[in-house]
């Protein structure tokens, strides 16, 4: 009875007036959705869906067969790729970053983001399609990320190895200006300094240098780095020849060797260095 009362009430807007008020076919309705984040949860992840309540118990989905989209005819005032496919009448100029008209009389200019060889650079090229608008966790490094004026870059991620850059406003303490950003990979020039605020970097201990850990088999085709650590695979801890104070436990290192005096072996330093000899020079083991 309470179902059937239910579906036999008319429903009504906040101020009395009825909820549909011209039933005939055709006749138009602007649906407009809003989402606001859930900071109880990770963060990381959005959905919203539109759900009609008066047909099923529960409520069933109402999908986009059922939903005509929205074409608005102004297109200059979407500042973002996925604000301006939300009009079917937009299309996004990546070159541009701008919105702009699908179809009209006075087309608006677009170029071509990279020139073609043998063609100009006249021709037309709009993104349609939500999918291939670049979305935050596209971004690569800290300084496209912080470009993008909906994205922040999370310099401590407590998810080693994920996406650093995300939607704005989910986290405290992010970087939202490219001023701010940390040094890319092989900008840092000690060990210390590559494994620091980045899961992404990676210090080759026998070339000694910081590389994006990503990008391994391209940096070093033929293995030239043997011995290497990160923050993702291994214990992000540096290697220190010098902090090993006694010969077993220098010995015990990769490319640490114990320089020791002649007469007393167990009074020395060690140092790095391999078959060839040492990378640094000693002047005095007193």
């Amino acid at each position: 009875a309470a179902q059937q009362e239910k579906e036999l009430k008319l429903l009504v807007r906040p101020d009395g007036n009825r909820l549909f008020s011209n039933l005939t076919r055709g006749n138009h309705y602007l649906v407009q959705a809003e989402g606001y984040l859930n900071n109880s949860g990770s963060g990381q992840t959005s959905e919203m869906a539109l759900i009609w309540n008066r047909t099923l118990p529960g409520g069933s989905e109402i999908s986009f067969l059922f939903l005509e989209p929205y074409r608005s005819g102004s297109c200059s005032g979407y500042m973002s790729c996925l604000a301006c496919l939300s009009d079917q009448s937009c299309g996004w100029c990546p070159s541009l970053s701008r919105c702009l008209l699908r179809d009209s009389l006075d087309l608006e200019y677009c170029p071509e983001t990279e020139m073609v060889e043998g063609k100009g650079d006249s021709q037309r090229h709009l993104l349609l399609a939500p999918q291939h608008c670049t979305l935050c966790e596209d971004y690569r490094d800290c300084s496209a990320c912080t470009q993008d004026p909906y994205c922040e870059w999370q310099i401590n991620s407590s998810k080693k190895g994920d996406f650093q850059c995300s939607r704005r406003g989910r986290l405290e303490g992010s970087i939202r200006d490219s001023n701010g950003c940390p040094k890319v990979c092989n900008q840092r020039n000690t060990c210390s300094e590559c494994l620091s605020n980045s899961s992404q970097c990676a210090w080759c201990e026998s070339a000694q240098a910081c590389f994006y850990f990503a990008a391994y088999l391209t940096k070093y085709p033929y293995g030239e780095c043997r011995d290497w650590y990160d923050s993702v695979h291994s214990v992000p801890q540096c290697k220190q020849c010098s902090a090993l104070n006694t010969c077993t436990e220098c010995l015990r290192t990769f490319q640490c060797g114990w320089c020791g005096d002649y007469n007393n072996p167990t009074i020395g330093k060690c140092l790095r260095g391999d078959w060839a000899g040492m990378f640094l020079i000693v002047s005095d083991l007193s």
